[in-house]
């Protein structure tokens, strides 16, 4: 009796499925035989991440001020600059009419800082309340404002 074409196909297909498991495990082995051996790892310790004594740090309030002003400016760019634009002169594309150019000294030696902030904070006529910022971007936002006009505020 003469074996059909399909008799065979178990054979071929377990034959095949070996040959590729072979291959597979082969590149396996030489895959992972490349790496490096690591001699010089050490064991972690909790120091490691907690900073070790006696090495210098970044003082804490250093980092929080840089940070402190990329916040303010990217507050100022995508908030006040709507009103107040960009430079602060007041011309921003949603500004009422009376926006305060807070770039003139005459109008800066007439506000103070902590007049600044309660603005800021509070919100006046159509300017928002901002209640929910920390105060060192709160600052540094007064330190900006200051700095359009080259004013300090009023003694």
């Amino acid at each position: 009796m003469a074996q059909s074409p399909n008799a065979q196909w178990p054979g071929v297909l377990w034959g095949w499925m070996l040959r590729r498991s072979v291959a597979f495990a082969v590149v396996v082995v030489l895959a992972t035989s490349c790496e490096p051996p690591r001699k010089d790892v050490r064991q972690w310790r909790a120091d490691d991440h907690e900073g070790a004594r006696g090495r210098a740090q970044t003082p804490q309030n250093t980092a929080n001020k840089d940070a402190s002003v990329g916040l303010a400016n990217t507050l100022w760019n995508k908030t006040c600059a709507t009103c107040h634009g960009a430079r602060g002169i007041g011309d921003g594309p949603f500004a009422p009419e009376n926006t305060p150019d807070l770039t003139r000294p005459e109008w800066l030696a007439t506000v103070t800082d902590e007049d600044l902030r309660k603005v800021i904070r509070e919100g006046r006529n159509k300017m928002p309340a901002n209640p929910d910022l920390p105060d060192n971007v709160l600052d540094a936002l007064v330190r900006k404002i200051r700095a359009t006009g080259g004013n300090q505020p009023p003694r």
